[in-house]
């Protein structure tokens, strides 16, 4: 019979969009490593009260947290082994200045993966994300400028763009409370571009042998991008129209309409002009981070010449 745990010993913290659900499934697959099967129970965001956050369908959102600790350890078995894993993902971790406190006095020998991504396009998926559900109303421009009221109003964490794009703040504030030998860091880029050599690297990190298999080609991840240009705005408006229509439209109708306008997007990911304009308006808004995380060390290469991977589209609601 495979052991029980009480609580996890790895934890994937951040940040959303950045290819935690991709991360999380492809550590599973590792036979010393059991992940969650409930990705993102978002246990450590809490004191063990339910959030009630305020921000348009956030109350789904505040459902799915898992703030009883008898059902968060239910979560979890360890596999047979000295020097196995039980895991989970939850994104917000690396942004909330409360949480690695708290997995760092119940877990104080937690291993953590951060995932990061460029941070502009990191934030545009997040916001496309809650646009193509119906629930963000305004632009990209606007929805930033809007952050710190809606933060005031107390949004979900999913809402404030900018600020989870801020890894060079989170991960210094990290390296305060567990040790750099505790936490190694993923581009998202190299795991979309190299899946086989990030899982390589992060094995290692963990003491493990690599798997002796390279990932099955059915699992990787599809990613898509959004373009930023007139186009783009027309499908978006087309995104909104089907929102509003959608109780007059049958339901194959719907699904087929929304699957071809989905891979016309995807087609659309061979071109990254418009990202490259989008990074270049919004990079004073991540500088000074920027500039943290070069002090840290954290290898950025490659965030000014359009390899950021695209927004995904199989994944959870937060990532």
């Amino acid at each position: 019979m495979t052991p029980t745990v009480p609580l996890p010993n790895l934890f994937v913290i951040g940040a959303p969009k950045c290819g935690t659900t991709a991360l999380h499934r492809y550590l599973d697959m590792h036979p010393r490593i059991a992940m969650s099967a409930v990705k993102e129970p978002k246990f450590f965001l809490t004191d063990g009260t339910r959030p009630r956050h305020r921000g348009p369908g956030d109350e789904r959102a505040c459902r799915r947290y898992v703030v009883d600790r008898d059902a968060y350890e239910a979560l979890f078995e360890l596999p047979a082994g000295a020097g196995s894993y039980a895991g989970e993902s939850s994104p917000y971790y690396l942004w909330d200045p409360a949480a690695a406190p708290r997995i760092k006095a119940l877990v104080p020998d937690a291993r953590l993966v951060a995932l990061v991504r460029e941070p502009t396009m990191r934030a545009f998926s997040n916001w496309a994300d809650l646009r193509e559900q119906g629930r963000e109303k305004l632009d990209f421009a606007s929805a930033l400028a809007a952050e710190e009221e809606r933060r005031h109003l107390d949004w979900e964490p999913f809402w404030l763009y900018r600020s989870l794009s801020l890894y060079g703040e989170q991960l210094t504030r990290l390296y305060t409370v567990f040790p750099r030998r505790q936490v190694t860091v993923v581009r998202a880029e190299d795991l979309a571009a190299d899946p086989d050599a990030v899982l390589a690297t992060v094995f290692s990190f963990l003491g493990l042998e690599p798997l002796s298999e390279p990932i099955p080609t059915a699992r990787r991840n599809e990613t898509m991008y959004i373009p930023v240009n007139a186009w783009g705005r027309a499908v978006d408006h087309t995104f909104l129209r089907g929102q509003r229509l959608r109780p007059v439209v049958p339901r194959p109708v719907r699904r087929l309409g929304r699957a071809l306008v989905t891979r016309t997007l995807r087609l659309q990911a061979t071109s990254g002009s418009h990202a490259g304009r989008l990074r270049r308006d919004y990079a004073h808004l991540f500088a000074d981070d920027r500039r943290l995380l070069d002090a840290l060390g954290i290898d950025t290469a490659g965030w000014e010449d359009g390899k950021s991977p695209a927004p995904s589209r199989n994944e959870g609601s937060d990532d």
